[in-house]
């Protein structure tokens, strides 16, 4: 009988639940952002001032949704690095519609309009961003990402929105040993859907909340990390590369070179 009790006690799969972030306040994300990017928090403050005001402008809440896309406080990160960065390439693996495409075609154009947005997926879904204003690449680059966007494009910020296990293991192996200046932004990190007994194979694409996702599986196996659920994966500083996760909705995680 207690044998019987203690095998019912144990976690199970089935009892993963999807857990969204609530989100992050104004003072929360401004000083994580200031901590993680050595920029004064007066300057970040005054990012969020001018981002907030173009947010509302451009009406991003009510034609692009702020769900399984970036929301508000995520696309803010990206507006403070674009600040901090001034690039000239950026490349978006996993574009799908273009529902952050659009949101970062905007904010290139408000800072560095002379900036180059290259898209990869594997079909071409674009709803929300013309093909006249980013490049888009129809193919997938598992097991080439050093050579089809590092070399090719020597893009100053790259953003992973991408579901397979492989893909995501060899952007940022790929990322992480070519040891440049570039910053690697990676969507849906938040602990709330990494299933920590995930049984789906690897090689299966049939990958959402539901069944968990793989983005902190990777990196916790990249970083050293043993649990990928665990609190000491949001920030991690490698020999070469810092890692934070930042609590956002989806949880944002960036890789950026080591200071």
């Amino acid at each position: 009988m207690i044998l019987k009790r203690f095998f019912r006690s144990l976690p199970s799969e089935s009892d993963y639940r999807p857990r969204y972030g609530r989100g992050l306040g104004r003072r929360r994300l401004v000083e994580d952002l200031s901590a993680f990017l050595a920029v004064d928090r007066t300057a970040i403050e005054q990012m969020y001032g001018r981002y907030a005001r173009f947010y509302r402008e451009k009406g991003y809440g009510r034609f692009l949704s702020e769900w399984k896309t970036l929301c508000f406080e995520e696309a803010f990160i990206f507006f403070v690095l674009f600040n901090v960065k001034v690039p000239q390439v950026v490349v978006e693996i996993g574009t799908q519609f273009g529902q952050s495409t659009r949101r970062l075609r905007d904010m290139l154009d408000l800072l560095h309009p002379d900036a180059a947005i290259v898209c990869y997926d594997i079909a071409d879904e674009l709803r929300f961003v013309g093909h006249d204003e980013v490049t888009l690449l129809i193919e997938d680059v598992t097991g080439q990402v050093a050579e089809k966007v590092l070399a090719r494009w020597s893009p100053d910020v790259i953003f992973l929105d991408a579901r397979p296990y492989r893909l995501i293991d060899d952007v940022v192996r790929s990322f992480m040993k070519a040891n440049g200046e570039s910053v690697l932004v990676i969507h849906d990190c938040a602990r709330g859907i990494c299933n920590p007994r995930m049984t789906l194979s690897r090689d299966d694409p049939h990958i959402s909340s539901r069944t968990g996702v793989w983005e902190r599986h990777v990196l916790a196996e990249v970083f050293g990390v043993d649990n990928p659920c665990a609190g000491a994966l949001d920030y991690v500083a490698g020999e070469r590369h810092v890692l934070r996760i930042f609590d956002t909705r989806h949880g944002l995680g960036v890789i950026a070179p080591r200071r």
